[in-house]
């Protein structure tokens, strides 16, 4: 069973925020509290912890760029049809089917769009 967490990207001040709970139209995070009604949708990026490690122990996240050992490509960490992905140009894995422990976060698709 993994552990089932959230952060949140903030298109304005553009940062991360791991949201600790939600209460009608407020976010509360570990330094913050958010209340904009309609517009939290419009301003927060939602990802969830996939509960894996990388090979040096850190969270993997929806939307993190990763590289795998075998391939020296970039994937993104996508969230589809109710499982966690790793999407590279040639096709998609699902996580199980790779060994984290040659899998290595390099960042994610807001701090370093660069890398994609």
């Amino acid at each position: 069973m993994r552990e089932i967490k959230f952060r949140a990207w903030d298109k304005i001040q553009k940062r991360w925020g791991r949201i600790l709970w939600a209460m009608e139209d407020c976010l509360y995070s570990e330094s913050d509290t958010y209340c904009g009604g309609f517009d939290t949708a419009r301003r927060f990026e939602f990802m969830q912890f996939t509960g894996l490690h990388d090979k040096n122990g850190k969270e993997i996240w929806e939307g993190d760029l990763i590289r795998y050992h075998k391939n020296k490509g970039i994937w993104t960490v996508e969230y589809q049809e109710g499982t966690f992905w790793f999407i590279e140009k040639n096709g998609r894995y699902m996580w199980n089917q790779l060994d984290t422990n040659k899998v290595e976060v390099i960042g994610n698709i807001y701090e370093n769009p660069e890398l994609k």
